[in-house]
């Protein structure tokens, strides 16, 4: 398996606070059989703005402590989780901020969790033109995709692909957010997980339910796709696209009792 989603860097932003700090949590990870951990630090101006040559130097530090206790069962690349908005759209334009793997083409992009982009779909647009590929952060936290999972749809049909946090599967979040995390894994409409790792105690007790959950939910035919083929393709930099999703929709009672955590 691959993380592509952590914050394991030590004092880059809101995750760990210590190198120490970081083997105990990527201990737990490597035991539950993860290989691979992308780590991918916040961007966010006005309160985290790494620049890409220091991201890369820590993060080479990072997988130089910890090859000591690893060797070479666990391996790390560097990376960016870009808060998208028209400041960040310009700096990913002018190369400020850092690809997946340095690759020049994968940006692992957030957005707000309480309302939708209005101008989201354009920014998308001009990205890709530039020739990025997006990946959609833990799109099953905000809260219009809670309210109706088929939104998601019209972005994956713009080619964006999806990051799932397995703290949503365990209910980490809270229950709304696991029932419509659960609902898009079902659908085949997520197509990478993250630890989302931060170190703080509260998201690292949670990997082995949540992959037991994962296991429940997913699609058999896509499940080494979603942990490891697309994970390794996009950290090589390769073109991959969105899986088709299903069509499958909750019923009127299930999206309300979901609204509120309620049902399966």
């Amino acid at each position: 398996m691959i993380d592509i989603h952590s914050h394991i860097i030590p004092g880059i932003d809101d995750g760990s606070k210590s190198l120490d700090e970081s083997f105990k949590y990527l201990k737990t990870f490597r035991e539950l059989g993860f290989k691979g951990v992308v780590l991918t630090p916040h961007f966010y101006p006005g309160f985290f703005e790494t620049s890409p040559e220091k991201t890369l130097k820590l993060t080479k530090e990072v997988a130089s402590y910890m090859k000591k206790y690893f060797q070479d069962s666990m391996e790390f690349f560097p990376g960016t989780e870009v808060y998208l908005s028209e400041e960040t759209l310009d700096l990913i334009l002018q190369k400020k901020v850092l690809t997946m793997n340095n690759n020049g083409r994968y940006i692992l992009f957030e957005t707000d969790f309480s309302f939708m982009l209005p101008n989201l779909e354009e920014m998308i647009k001009t990205l890709q033109h530039n020739g990025y590929m997006l990946i959609w952060a833990h799109p099953e936290r905000n809260t219009k995709i809670c309210e109706n999972p088929e939104i998601l749809k019209t972005y994956i049909d713009l080619d964006v692909l999806t990051q799932m946090n397995l703290g949503s599967l365990a209910g980490q979040f809270g229950g709304r957010i696991q029932h419509t995390a659960k609902h898009l894994l079902q659908s085949d409409m997520i197509h990478f997980i993250g630890t989302d790792c931060h170190c703080d105690g509260k998201r690292g007790n949670y990997i082995k339910q949540a992959l037991d959950v994962f296991e429940d939910c997913v699609n058999p035919e896509l499940k080494d796709i979603i942990l490891e083929t697309y994970p390794k393709r996009m950290l090589a930099g390769e073109i991959i696209y969105p899986f088709p999703y299903k069509n499958v929709r909750k019923s009127r009672v299930k999206r309300v009792l979901n609204f509120f955590g309620i049902g399966k």
